[in-house]
């Protein structure tokens, strides 16, 4: 085993940072700066195994004043990710903890309707939209009115299936069958 670490402060002085940047392009001298040139990328990359062997990679931070650093994100050798409290997920994402929710933010600042939506997309393995799950901005007022689409493909592109708005009034887009 080995460790790469920096060395601790010895006063009262927060501990000294880390940083592991990847190589920039060259963006000076004669013909540079407008080549539109790719950075270098950071690999990080756990130790191999033999047979039945894997690796992971763990990222810790402290998170209170009376414990030392522990585990909040995991990427196993299967290619699963486990976010908070889960050190061995089963599944591709998987977040656990006490406040295991998953936010998306649209950061722009939009009241038109249908504005600052954020989605959930479902493909399939040719990279073609199935279905999507939209959220959106709903009219056009300065206010958190939001509406929710279900979306489905019908051959030739993404259709609206149903809509709940505000008003937790749903609109539907065909007609409904029930058995």
């Amino acid at each position: 085993d080995a460790t790469l670490s920096v060395a601790t402060r010895t006063t009262v002085h927060d501990g000294r940072d880390l940083t592991i940047s990847a190589g920039s392009a060259e963006t000076t001298g004669t013909g540079f700066g407008n080549n539109n040139l790719n950075g270098g990328d950071l690999i990080l990359s756990s130790g191999g195994g033999d047979g039945n062997g894997i690796s992971n990679i763990e990222f810790k931070t402290k998170a209170t004043t009376v414990d030392g650093p522990t585990t909040k994100m995991t990427l196993t050798g299967a290619g699963y990710l486990g976010i908070g409290d889960d050190t061995a997920p089963g599944t591709m994402l998987q977040l656990k903890g006490t406040e295991a929710y998953l936010t998306l933010q649209n950061s722009t600042d939009e009241h038109t309707d249908g504005g600052a939506e954020t989605k959930i997309l479902f493909e399939d393995h040719g990279d073609n939209s199935l279905a999507q799950i939209i959220a959106s901005h709903e009219g056009t007022g300065d206010d958190c009115k939001g509406q929710l689409i279900l979306s489905t493909n019908d051959g030739s592109g993404p259709v609206n299936v149903v809509t709940f708005d505000s008003a937790q009034l749903a609109t539907f887009a065909g007609n409904i069958h029930c058995s």
